[in-house]
């Protein structure tokens, strides 16, 4: 079970980034080795991950049944 507890406020910065291949490699070997001993990181990640695939899976369910409702609307129109 996953009990939400109180909403705090933070504020992100997104940004691009560009690296050579040498340096993406070398920063991704460093988060590999130190990712898997920080249990904090993975559980954020594994629960914002989740979320996502969940509201994604939401929005695909509401589009095809939004696509369902308009083409039943279409048959009755084009049958009376």
């Amino acid at each position: 079970m996953i009990k939400l507890g109180k909403e705090t406020e933070k504020t992100y910065i997104e940004f691009e980034t560009e690296m050579d291949d040498e340096t993406h490699a070398v920063l991704l070997n460093y988060a590999k080795e130190h990712i898997m001993q920080d249990e904090e990181a993975l559980v954020n990640y594994a629960f914002v991950r989740i979320l996502t695939e969940q509201v994604a899976r939401l929005k695909t369910e509401d589009v095809d049944a939004a696509k369902s409702t308009e083409s039943e609307e279409n048959t009755d129109e084009q049958a009376g």
